[in-house]
């Protein structure tokens, strides 16, 4: 594979990123942080089969999260989003495979932040431009506890930046909404279903699994397990 290193000014990550995605000639992009490793050696095989397959704009998958100090490994799932869940939990950058062409679509990372760049745009992706996605249940990347976005002198702004992100895609009664909704109708039996009357939830995203070397519907992810 050809590999091109460029070193030089930037105004920042989004700045970089921007500069990355203008030089990739591929048919997708994938982002790995400096300090992340992919989880083995075939999640670009099982990304690239997945989103040729379904023919979505994203293909996302699960991540581990690992603490440096004791080298333990937590697995986090990204088996329920949906337009609430967007509000208050994301999907790492790291777990994302993204078809060029989406980022013409939706643009590329808005350089006013510094941090939460890739949460607005994902909101913008899903919520302006109604991109497909695919959830693969399969671990991706192994992330790092630490970094930009964790460190203690950035919390403040990294928070500051997602709740700017929310307001710009989110109305004031969806926020309310989003809150009532993780905190009481999703804990309950066919919460999830009941709440849909009022407030639509579904983004177009399909939940698939590996079985037998194909991709399959995954029903238990699609219901949040």
């Amino acid at each position: 594979y050809p590999v091109i290193h460029l070193c030089g000014q930037d105004t920042g990550m989004y700045d970089a990123l921007n500069r990355g995605i203008a030089r990739a000639t591929g048919d997708a992009i994938y982002i790995l942080n400096d300090d992340d490793a992919i989880a083995d050696a075939g999640v670009f095989r099982f990304l690239s089969a997945c989103m040729e397959q379904t023919a979505a704009d994203v293909v996302y998958g699960d991540i581990f999260w690992l603490n440096q100090e004791s080298r333990k490994q937590t697995l986090r799932r990204n088996n329920q989003i949906n337009k609430l869940t967007l509000v208050h939990k994301g999907i790492n950058q790291q777990a994302i495979l993204h078809r060029t062409t989406v980022y013409q679509r939706c643009g590329v990372y808005d350089q006013g932040y510094r941090i939460a760049g890739d949460y607005e745009w994902l909101l913008r992706a899903f919520l302006k431009n109604d991109i497909s996605a695919t959830y693969l249940r399969h671990p991706v990347a192994v992330c790092s506890l630490g970094g930009l976005s964790n460190a203690e002198q950035w919390r403040q702004r990294a928070s500051e930046e997602r709740q700017r992100a929310i307001q710009t895609w989110y109305s004031e009664r969806e926020i309310a909404r989003a809150r009532a909704y993780r905190k009481f109708y999703r804990k309950l039996p066919l919460g999830t279903l009941l709440f849909q009357l009022f407030q639509p939830l579904t983004l177009r995203i399909r939940t698939v699994r590996v079985s037998g070397g194909s991709f399959v519907p995954d029903l238990a992810a699609a219901l949040g397990y």
